[in-house]
Order: structure tokens, then sequence, then C-alpha cells
């Protein structure tokens, strides 16, 4: 009976600092609320951490007659860096724009959103797809 408790706990001990070595899966996101004010806005979701594979990024233009872009920001040495843009003009019929993006496992990535003009927009990141 001891030897199969020390088993499992042996077991349970291995799978737990396993799993520890890898990022779950994780989403951010933010909004801004329209103005109508002509004033550009500007908010960044919190950050998730790559998993090594790819993750998916998304800019919508909610409401206002300009629109909303996006820039994607990466994080592995202390410092963001800008990585990728994504622009949805306020007469995009879609009124959204994604794209998918390699997450490198040791660094951080987050959304820099652009509401033009006092426009409402959203913007999601996530590090898988």
């Amino acid at each position: 009976m001891k030897k199969k408790v020390v088993t499992l706990m042996v077991a349970v001990l291995t799978l737990t600092s396993a799993t520890t070595a890898f990022a779950a899966n994780q989403s951010q996101q933010v909004s801004i609320a329209y103005e109508g004010d002509g004033n550009t806005q500007i908010s960044t979701t919190g950050s998730v951490t790559g998993q090594h594979k790819y993750g998916r990024w998304t800019v919508q233009h909610v409401e206002g007659t300009t629109g909303a872009e996006g820039v994607l920001q990466e994080n592995c040495d202390g410092s963001w860096e800008d990585v990728d843009y994504l622009t949805v003009p306020f007469f995009d019929s879609d009124k959204s724009a994604s794209s998918d993006y390699y997450m490198a496992g040791a660094c951080s990535y987050r959304v820099k959103l652009y509401a033009m003009d006092g426009d409402g927009a959203k913007a999601y990141v996530r590090n898988y797809k």
C-alpha cells in the first residue's frame, strides 16, 4: 500500500512539473467606447505568453466614420517592439481584421489599439489559433 502511495505521488509531481513548462491558452481584450469627438484614443490589451506556435490577434471597428488600427507588440527581452499591424477602415464591410502570428515561448504579446477620431473599437489577442 505504501509503495502505491509513493508511486502515485511521484506521478502527480512529475505531471505537475511537466505542465508548468508550457503556457496555458490565454486571451486578452480591450475596448474603446465611441466618443465621436475627433480625438484618437489609444488603449492596450493585457499580455499573453507565447507557446512556440501561432496565435491570433484581431482588431474590430465598432462605430464611427474613420476606423481602427492595431499594432501587435512583442516583449522578449524587457522592451516592447512592434511586430505586426492591422487597419480596419470604416467602410470595410467585415468591420474586422485578423492575423496569425508565431508566438515564441519566451516572449509576451499584446495589442496596442488606436480608435481614430473618437471611433469605437476592440482588439483581441490569444496565444492559440
